[in-house]
């Protein structure tokens, strides 16, 4: 035996005074005595006798040490695991007054059994087993320290297991100070796993476990994290797990919110029934990825008649986790599935293959379900049990042209009325750089424009051009960020002020009524680029000379900077106009302040401009233009604009 510093000893008789056991103490000279006050159940009747591991120079008079005569084991060794998830959690978890499964789960599946205890503050682990013969047996254990002992993941002090928890077995407190551990030799557990806890270690140490019944307890010294995973028996003996786990159901605390698929993770949380953490209206707790199904080594692979079932074992039991459920499609309208069968399970998602007979002079349009809701042209299976069958649509037949692309290498596509033509393939003549396809728009009619390309609507003969515009914008949420400014409409049309992409505001006196702004092509040649096109008309007559109307655009501005912004406007009337710009701090107050204007500028018919205004000092969540009309007789204003900013400081 080692001589153990004072301070040890005194450490040691500290710690073992926070478990509480269920066997019976055993006896000593002086009469032994039981555990600490107070009414934790933890510190009672925790047996105080001296063990054998330490020699204490300051024993107090008349306390004989226990003496262990237990036999040394001989071997063979047989490993028996305890997981920590399954054992008998005594006392709350940290900062709670329950054992909160939210706070103290942890999913990895660096972990043995996929899960471990962590946050475990007042709570100990309790294992119970049988042996068939009293035996001194090899104990290992499976931990990472408390957060202060842990940089980057790495455990960075060795010390003593008594440091960081109390163990004892069958009432009696252990104690051994020569077991540490090596900050060098743990195991990297993988990125799911929280910084510090980046690094498991084993430690090993010898317990005496009696013939019969045994009851090993483990619980963290102080209230710090202790995270364990696992104990495990490496012994002669007959061991049998007689432990009954305060964990038993996956689904008492394991969520899955995004299903992982074979090639991304999915994301799962936990929950605690008993605080409410993760219950429905609250916060989860807990977040972790799950690993893409295609881990062999984390799931088990199934196929049955209701979908393709992977499987992830926690607390000795496989929990489902489906990566796509079946539902029963039925077909009516003379379509069927494979083997001419008119239902079957088909798994949520995908795009069962069904075959019909197209009547004489029609052809195929959309799917429609027994409540008469069209589906599309391409049917996916949902996540319910559903009835569909084939609508078909007489056969007229619309040529789409294509300006500067082409579609498997031609320009003009023969189909129908009621049909939906899949440009996504198409190849573009010419891309400017540093552009995304925004949309594709009807030649004859701008406004008139096509998001999805997957998905065009064929409704009669057009040509259609693809329209082009920036990747990247000026950043609107802190602002100081130069470049293209993502004016109204470009996220959408509303008239609702503060809206995403933001809003418009006329001058309700001078008798007007809007058409629907869209965000298309505005000027010419090398100017030629997206922008906001609005249209204007007279209620009544022309409008009135002075007529104005602001643009407002989500952007930050600070009070100490200084910006200018470039405004590119074309006339898409047919007569000459004469406008004037403005930049406002506050459209209630002055949306025209002459202190921020240009001047009065002249744009003939189709004619491109321009023009430029520099102001500082505004402190605004948003960027006001308004643009006034300085011209009478004007029955229908239609203007384009896109706008540039430079942070001149």
């Amino acid at each position: 035996m080692k001589k153990k510093k004072a301070l040890t000893l005194i450490l040691a008789a500290l710690l073992s005074a926070i478990l509480c056991f269920a066997a019976a103490a055993c006896s000593s000279d002086d009469g032994g005595g039981s555990g600490g006050g107070g009414s934790d159940t933890l510190r009672e009747n925790m047996t105080r006798e001296e063990n054998d591991f330490l020699e204490d120079d300051n024993r107090r008079p008349g306390r004989q040490p226990f003496v262990d005569n237990t036999p040394v084991d001989p071997g063979p060794f047989t490993a028996y695991r305890f997981e920590t998830e399954l054992a008998e959690v005594k006392g709350p978890s940290r900062n709670n007054t329950h054992f909160c499964t939210a706070s103290s789960v942890y999913f990895s599946p660096g972990f043995s059994g996929n899960l471990a205890l962590y946050m475990l503050g007042d709570s100990s682990t309790r294992y119970m087993f049988t042996s068939d013969k009293a035996v001194r047996c090899k104990l290992r254990i499976r931990f990472t320290p408390r957060v202060d002992m842990v940089e980057n993941g790495y455990i960075t002090d060795a010390g003593d297991f008594s440091v960081y928890a109390n163990m004892a077995i069958n009432g009696r407190a252990l104690v051994d100070t020569d077991v540490t551990f090596d900050p060098n030799a743990g195991e990297a557990v993988e990125e799911t796993f929280k910084p510090f806890f980046g690094t498991m270690v084993t430690l090993e140490t010898e317990i005496s476990v009696a013939k019969g019944d045994n009851v090993l307890e483990i619980a963290p010294a102080t209230s710090d994290i202790l995270c364990m995973d696992y104990i495990e028996l490496a012994t002669s003996a007959v061991i049998e797990n007689t432990t009954v786990s305060t964990l038993t159901d996956p689904n008492d605390f394991f969520i899955v919110q995004n299903v992982p698929s074979l090639e991304k993770n999915g994301h799962m949380s936990l929950q605690c029934k008993t605080c409410g953490l993760g219950a429905p209206g609250t916060q989860w707790q807990g977040s972790r990825p799950l690993p893409a199904l295609s881990r062999e080594d984390v799931y088990i692979h199934t196929d049955n008649e209701d979908g393709e079932k992977y499987e992830l074992e926690m607390l000795g039991v496989k929990y489902p986790v489906w990566s796509r459920m079946n539902y029963t499609l039925t077909l009516e309208g003379g379509a069927t599935l494979e083997g001419g069968v008119t239902s079957g399970k088909i798994a949520a998602g995908s795009n069962p293959v069904i075959n019909y007979d197209t009547p004489d002079g029609h052809i195929f349009s959309h799917w429609e379900d027994s409540e008469g809701n069209n589906l599309g042209a391409v049917f996916e299976m949902p996540e319910k049990d559903i009835t569909i069958k084939p609508v078909f649509v007489e056969y007229v037949p619309v040529t789409i042209r294509l300006e500067g692309a082409t579609l498997d290498g031609k320009n003009e596509i023969a189909s129908s009325k009621g049909q939906v033509l899949d440009l996504s393939g198409a190849v573009f003549e010419s891309q400017p750089e540093g552009t995304k396809l925004y949309c594709w728009y009807n030649v004859d009619d701008p406004a008139v424009q096509f998001k999805d390309a997957s998905s065009v609507p064929v409704t009669s003969d057009m040509t259609l051009a693809p329209g082009f515009d920036k990747k990247e914008f000026a950043s609107s949420a802190n602002g100081g960020t130069d470049g293209k400014l993502v004016i109204y409409p470009y996220n959408g049309v509303t008239h609702t002020s503060g809206a995403a992409g933001g809003s418009i505001r006329g001058n309700e006196a001078s008798g007007k009524e809007a058409s629907d702004p869209y965000w298309g092509y505005v000027g010419e040649g090398d100017r030629r680029e997206m922008g906001g096109v609005y249209h204007w008309r007279g209620v009544s007559g022309a409008l009135n000379n002075g007529f104005y109307f602001t643009i407002m655009v989500p952007y930050t501005l600070h009070t100490e900077n200084t910006q200018e912004i470039a405004y590119t406007v074309q006339n898409f009337g047919d007569e000459e106009i004469t406008l004037k710009l403005y930049q406002t701090n506050n459209y209630a107050d002055n949306p025209r302040p002459n202190a921020t204007s240009t001047d009065e500028f002249v744009l003939g018919a189709g004619e491109t401009k321009t023009v430029t205004i520099r102001f500082g000092g505004f402190a605004n969540s948003n960027i006001l233009t308004t643009v006034e009309l300085l011209t009478d007789g004007i029955e229908d204003l239609k203007i384009g604009m896109y706008q540039y900013l430079t942070y001149i400081r």
